[in-house]
């Protein structure tokens, strides 16, 4: 049973890894064809500027890898705070909630709100696994706590 007071935080865990590692490797491909560019003997002139360029399509390119590990979800008695890849925290608070789904075939959970409109919350995602029903558990007991007649 969650308790009054009690806030719940999630954000993409099992994916990290992958982000880091993705990041890493163009970031190296990247930063070793920027600093190899200069030398190669096929007739065309390369400017620093070229190698910036490329260095610096590495390093968007690996912050642009990262985006997937941004998600967050903060919820507690008064609603729910998410987040997605890009953007800034979304309340949506818990009398709007109809339902909190994390259906099997979905990678992610849902907030259903009224009217079929759905805020999907990417913070809690399949590859997470027990951390993701974890997460559901304390959701699903908050908005229970929450809309349950006063």
């Amino acid at each position: 049973m969650i308790t009054v007071g009690t806030e719940v935080r999630a954000r993409p865990e099992a994916i990290r890894p992958w982000c880091f590692a993705i990041s890493v490797l163009v970031l190296a491909a990247l930063g070793t064809t920027a600093i190899v560019l200069p030398s190669t003997t096929d007739g065309v002139q390369f400017s620093v500027w070229d190698q910036i360029g490329i260095a610096g399509m590495g390093v968007l390119l690996a912050v642009g890898f990262w985006q997937p590990t941004r998600p967050r979800l903060i919820a507690d008695e008064k609603g729910v705070r998410a987040r997605g890849p890009i953007g800034d925290f979304r309340f949506i608070p818990w009398d709007v909630v109809e339902a909190v789904e994390f259906r099997p075939k979905w990678r992610w959970a849902r907030l259903i709100l009224a009217g079929d409109e759905t805020v999907s919350l990417y913070a809690v995602q399949r590859w997470d696994r027990e951390r993701a029903v974890h997460t559901m558990r304390q959701l699903r007991a908050l908005h229970a706590a929450a809309v349950r007649p006063r």
